[in-house]
């Protein structure tokens, strides 16, 4: 259901609408407004935390690196340590603060 709610499956019967745009034309302007985490909350392990905030605030305009650096402050997370590194419950945090950091208008959860 989600990934037809995200565009990337064609429902069988129906339609699927997120923002008021029929899913399958979700376009990058509609995209952007959406925030997706994943149930395996798969965020660039081989990164260090700081990196994976630059990467993310260098690819999507509406990230608000203010909002990620005080959440992770918040989660006492290290912008140190490589995320591989983390524990799960953390690995999560990092994939929330992330999305949400993107100030979404819709955050969609697995």
């Amino acid at each position: 259901a989600l990934r037809i709610l995200l565009g990337f499956l064609v429902p069988h019967g129906g339609r699927a609408a997120v923002l008021g745009c029929d899913s399958l034309r979700l376009g990058p302007t509609e995209r952007d407004r959406i925030g997706y985490v994943g149930e395996g909350h798969h965020v660039y392990s081989e990164m260090r935390v700081r990196d994976a905030l630059a990467f993310e605030a260098g690819t999507r305009p509406r990230f608000d690196r203010a909002v990620a650096e005080a959440g992770l402050a918040r989660c006492g997370i290290d912008r140190g340590r490589h995320i591989g590194l983390l524990s799960r419950g953390q690995r999560a945090q990092v994939a929330l603060l992330l999305a949400a950091a993107g100030r979404p208008d819709v955050l969609v959860f697995d």
